[in-house]
């Protein structure tokens, strides 16, 4: 799901992972610092919204926790962010 699906699912408490592009904005990050769950940077907004089928995307949260536990099992530690 996109940035405004997340923030919306962000306050629900459904979202486990938040995947960001390196080019999102700064305001974007600032209020993902505050999301209190794992965050990962890489990639651009066009590559990310090639995964959802968008045109471009900067944040995508994952509500399964299932599918946040294999992306870290499969991701780097090196593209974790802390904000």
């Amino acid at each position: 799901m996109g940035r405004f699906e997340t923030f919306k699912e962000l306050k629900k408490k459904h979202i486990y992972l938040i995947l960001i592009s390196n080019d999102a904005s700064d305001k974007i990050k600032k209020e993902l610092s505050k999301a209190g769950v794992t965050i990962y940077q890489f990639s651009d907004k066009v590559r990310l919204g090639k995964i959802l089928g968008r045109k471009e995307v900067a944040v995508i949260g994952v509500k399964c926790q299932q599918f946040t536990k294999n992306i870290k099992n499969n991701l780097p530690e090196s593209l974790k962010v802390i904000f």
